[in-house]
């Protein structure tokens, strides 16, 4: 196969070019695999939503006043006409802004007896009991939301009965509430595990009984975790673009050293000089093939080309360019009456 000739400084660069892109594309592909280790950490930031909402319904006692059994909305209920409550709890975690995540979540539900007395004017807590009402459960989902619903029935007759007899033999007037928590845990939606524990209250120990609680309460919140990106998903296209680059300059490269001629181009500096002078000076040199008849003229020559144009402007006569058939001598020459300027340039 003959082999391209080629400028030699022009296949320096080009090699010169090229092994720089080798060189960048290499350490850059380097640098997305094992510079972060295949994976790279992101900080992600999320807005989540807690909603917890509750219901009952109160189961009323054999009597001849009043069946709480069917709401009628009451604002209280007699606390000795209760035979228990049904109640349910509903709970729902989400990401509303979408990002699928792998929670881990654990929650359970769990009962405080709290005691108050009143002593000069200030509430001071003296009793206080745990009750397991639902035990801890764990789950894993994949997604951007999880949402509970638990159904469970509580007697408050045990807690009544407790907190009046402790008035009876301590003979102290107290104030009693029953709060029941529901305990949510989640991890996986950021940095920090989340924890969320709404909860209603019952009166306890006195003639009626209240139930309170925010229902349908809505918490919103922002917070950031950090995600571990795979190389798979995201660098490795990368990582093969550059390969590729890399891989086409190296061929080309090897073309270049091995299947190419160098090419030395002698810069011809006489003809340089020349043609720079008729192109700056082009509206004033006329190029002529031969000499014309100088007898009885007074020839000069002259050091620099700057003067002949400088007489051909004072003179107003034109500059005779003028090349021998060897092409070995060039003159510039300007005529007057009686003299002939010269500056002649030979080649070296």
């Amino acid at each position: 196969m003959k082999k391209q000739k080629i400028r030699r400084d022009i296949k320096i660069a080009k090699v010169i070019a090229l092994s720089l892109i080798i060189l960048l594309s290499a350490f850059s592909a380097c640098y997305l695999m094992f510079g972060n280790f295949f994976n790279r950490s992101v900080v992600v930031f999320s807005n989540l939503n807690n909603n917890f909402s509750y219901s009952y319904k109160i189961n009323t006692k054999a009597n001849d006043f009043v069946d709480y059994s069917d709401d009628k909305n009451y604002t209280a209920y007699v606390t000795d006409l209760i035979e228990n409550l049904d109640l349910e709890f509903k709970y729902k975690f989400e990401d509303t802004s979408y990002r699928q995540s792998e929670i881990k979540y654990k929650y359970d539900i769990t009962g405080k007896l709290f005691g108050y007395y009143n002593k000069n004017s200030e509430e001071q807590k003296i009793i206080e009991k745990d009750y397991e009402i639902l035990p801890a459960t764990e789950k894993t989902t994949k997604g951007n939301m999880i949402a509970l619903d638990e159904k469970f029935q509580v007697d408050i007759r045990p807690l009544n009965e407790l907190i009046n007899n402790f008035k009876t033999e301590q003979d102290m007037q107290i104030s009693a509430t029953y709060d029941i928590i529901l305990n949510v845990e989640i991890e996986g939606v950021s940095k920090e595990k989340i924890s969320y524990s709404p909860n209603i209250s019952i009166e306890i120990g006195s003639k009626t009984t209240k139930i309170t609680g925010a229902n349908n309460r809505v918490d919103n919140m922002s917070v950031d975790s950090v995600e571990e990106v795979n190389l798979e998903g995201n660098n490795l296209k990368y990582v093969i673009v550059l390969g590729i680059i890399a891989a086409l300059a190296l061929i080309r490269v090897i073309y270049l050293l091995f299947f190419t001629d160098e090419l030395v181009v002698i810069r011809n500096v006489y003809k340089a000089e020349i043609n720079e002078i008729i192109r700056s000076c082009q509206d004033k040199i006329v190029v002529v093939n031969n000499l014309p008849e100088f007898e009885n003229k007074h020839v000069i020559e002259v050091d620099y080309i700057e003067e002949i144009v400088k007489l051909s402007e004072e003179l107003y006569k034109p500059i005779l360019c003028y090349e021998n058939d060897e092409e070995t001598v060039t003159q510039f020459i300007v005529v007057s009456d009686e003299t002939v300027y010269k500056f002649i340039i030979y080649k070296k």
